[in-house]
């Protein structure tokens, strides 16, 4: 929350706190392996790649943001940013993950 502020994530993007927005062009993938394991998740391609400036200064990834991808349970949801040409398959490429309760 320090560096996203709240954030609105649907089917189409990311909407942050400050109004910046990161809009997918589509779903990739409905698995995600995240710490070894398959989960279920969403992973999206990013329509226009990009690395908003978020609260105070901050960054979403430090690189043009390509893809997303996001898993969670009932409590929280994980979302992690990707600035790899192709589609991530694991948590393992991501520049950065943020998780919300």
């Amino acid at each position: 929350m320090a560096i996203t502020g709240d954030i609105e994530f649907d089917d189409f993007g990311i909407t942050f706190e400050n109004g910046k927005q990161i809009v997918f062009d589509e779903l990739v993938g409905d698995t995600f392996v995240v710490g070894g394991e398959t989960v279920n998740g969403s992973v999206y391609s990013v329509s226009e790649p990009k690395d908003p400036v978020l609260l105070n200064g901050n960054r979403l990834c430090g690189e043009p943001v390509t893809y997303v991808a996001s898993w969670g349970d009932a409590d929280t949801t994980t979302v992690a940013v990707f600035s790899t040409q192709d589609v991530p398959q694991s948590d393992a490429d991501m520049c950065a993950s943020y998780t919300y309760e």
